[in-house]
């Protein structure tokens, strides 16, 4: 379970910083159901009488909720701010039940469980309160990490019925190569026009984002932030690519581009049979595309599709 603190105010403490770092650390791996993506927490200093406190569901997939707590000095790293806020987390945890969400899936039992089970993690000393924000960089990369494979062990195992045409598909090149860009303009552009005669049905999403990277840890550093694309990932040998002829080139492409396909398709349950006669069209598109010119007019085609892809967002 993803934990944010204090999410919404413009100059976060750097307390507050260190406990969400401690919290996702050690929690984000672990599974506490579907219903919320993660746990947005605000701290309310001296709250009045008659204060309101937020039990939101945010955006159909997060808890958004308030709780009170008084800093000694929020702007500071504090060791007693650091387990008083602590505590309170545990203390206030449950009120996730208030929100009103239709077919509940969130065991907020074993959350508060697991929180209080880290107690015997507490940072001691100064010393190791700093630790979280001296290694904000390397233990955020970490905790990412861990938030892809607690999703996608999600997915796995909850198997969800598949009720979107697959639209479309698109290719981010994290090391922006420029001779990689027209190459997968081209095979993005194949894959795309056969949608038309295989029909793709997934989960939710209409377009799928290949994340692609000299690293699967560099290439996962993506994900989605809306529920209408999903992204698989691959890891690529830029020499390697480099060094092959025309033919060769698309060939070493288009294998690492279907084994992601496959793998997006045993995470999400995607049809399998369509899979398998997507990637044949693909191969047979590909084939006659490499067999009908010359190396030099291949290229000259490719030129073609020398546009950047770019992120796209509310596209539903």
């Amino acid at each position: 379970m993803r934990i944010q603190i204090d999410f919404d105010k413009k100059v976060r403490s750097q307390t507050v910083l260190a406990l969400e770092r401690f919290l996702n650390y050690n929690l984000i791996e672990i599974n506490h159901g579907l219903t919320f993506e993660a746990i947005f927490i605000t701290f309310i200093e001296k709250p009045k009488k008659t204060q309101k406190f937020k039990r939101k569901f945010l955006y159909k997939k997060y808890a958004d909720i308030s709780i009170p707590l008084d800093f000694s000095n929020y702007s500071e790293l504090n060791l007693v701010d650091f387990n008083n806020a602590f505590e309170s987390i545990i203390e206030n945890i449950e009120v996730v039940n208030e929100i009103d969400v239709k077919n509940r899936d969130f065991k907020i039992l074993k959350l508060k469980e697991n929180i209080i089970s880290l107690r015997a993690l507490l940072p001691k000393n100064n010393l190791a309160l700093e630790f979280f924000i001296e290694n904000s960089k390397e233990l955020d990369k970490e905790i990412h990490l861990k938030r892809m494979n607690c999703r996608k062990e999600q997915r796995v195992s909850n198997k969800r019925d598949l009720i979107k045409k697959l639209k479309g598909f698109r290719a981010y090149d994290k090391n922006d190569n420029k001779l990689l860009r027209p190459y997968l303009n081209k095979i993005t552009n194949i894959l795309e026009n056969n949608l038309k005669l295989n029909q793709l049905l997934s989960p939710g999403y209409s377009e799928i984002y290949f994340s692609i990277s000299d690293t699967l840890e560099d290439a996962k550093t993506e994900f989605p932030l809306e529920d209408w694309y999903e992204y698989t990932y691959c890891e690529m040998d830029y020499d390697k690519f480099e060094s092959l002829d025309v033919i060769n080139k698309f060939n070493y492409l288009s294998g690492i581009l279907s084994s992601s396909l496959d793998e997006i398709c045993r995470i999400d349950h995607l049809d399998k049979t369509t899979i398998e006669e997507l990637k044949a069209k693909f191969q047979n598109d590909l084939k006659e595309f490499l067999t009908n010119g010359s190396p030099e007019q291949i290229e000259d085609e490719l030129k073609a599709f020398s546009r950047n892809e770019k992120i796209l967002l509310n596209r539903k």
